[in-house]
């Protein structure tokens, strides 16, 4: 198995990134539900 850093970087952004807009929406159903 080779490393590969970029690859590494861009995978855990891409992780980052869906995680973020999960949490976005989780949090934007619970206002949108409050209100």
């Amino acid at each position: 198995m080779e490393k590969n850093p970029a690859g590494a970087v861009s995978l855990s952004l891409e992780v980052h990134s869906a995680l973020s807009r999960a949490v976005a929406g989780a949090v934007g159903d619970a206002v949108a539900g409050a209100v």
